[in-house]
């Protein structure tokens, strides 16, 4: 569940917690805050003025 959610901030890439809880209404609304809050403790997400900004995983090339 936790990676489902994950991809679906990623496609929203900007959202506000009443916009994801209307998409994922299978999920309960404290378990999806709790994950959010999670997210945004990992890094993964930015929050600012009650938006969500999903914050792009930047890859490492190793050159050689």
């Amino acid at each position: 569940m936790k990676d489902r959610i994950l991809r679906l901030c990623k496609r929203l890439n900007k959202f506000t917690l009443d916009e994801i809880s209307t998409i994922a209404d299978d999920v309960e609304g404290s378990v999806l805050e709790l994950l959010l809050i999670t997210f945004v403790q990992e890094g993964k997400l930015t929050l600012r003025n009650d938006l969500y900004f999903y914050n792009k995983q930047k890859s490492v090339n190793k050159k050689y």
